[in-house]
């Protein structure tokens, strides 16, 4: 008989278009990432410098008492990665609030074209993606912590108890 053939095709083949589009809005979201992640890394390494400052005393005090440099940068890394973790569990709770506050709304996406019907908009609660936010800030700030660590650690003992 006249039994067609089938072929499987890559969408990105069937729909070069899309597959552009889809690379822009990726290259978009990879760029404005980089930024945000510059931003964060600058103004948590910020605060946390302004943190050290503040405690110039503390630290050397501890250092008189004969705790160790690595121990300080302990203390600084230990307190940036509460920083980070707090934050981001904090955030994911508001992103979730978030997200089911928009499904509440139960909106309209216009229908794509040749369709007549719009599409609902439902927001997707993804645990990994919520997972790997924690993960990712508590490096971001580990790595934000780097120039306070640096700072306590060089911290001269008469200096810092002098310190007003």
């Amino acid at each position: 008989g006249g039994e067609q053939a089938l072929a499987v095709t890559p969408w990105e083949r069937r729909a070069a278009f899309y597959s552009q589009v889809r690379g822009l809005y990726l290259g978009i979201f990879w760029f404005l990432g980089a930024i945000v992640f510059v931003l964060v890394v600058l103004a948590t390494s910020n605060t946390l410098v302004m943190t050290v400052m503040e405690r110039v005393r503390e630290v050397g005090t501890l250092r008189a008492i004969g705790t160790a440099p690595g121990q300080i940068a302990a203390m600084v890394l230990w307190e940036a990665l509460w920083l980070g973790v707090l934050g981001a569990l904090l955030g994911n709770a508001l992103g979730a609030a978030a997200i089911a506050g928009i499904n509440g709304l139960h909106l309209k996406m216009p229908p794509p074209p040749g369709a007549v019907d719009p599409i609902d908009l439902q927001l997707a609660f993804v645990p990994e993606a919520f997972a790997a936010i924690v993960v990712v800030m508590a490096v971001v700030l580990l790595v934000a912590a780097l120039a306070p660590v640096a700072r306590a650690t060089r911290i001269s003992v008469v200096e810092a108890l002098r310190h007003v």
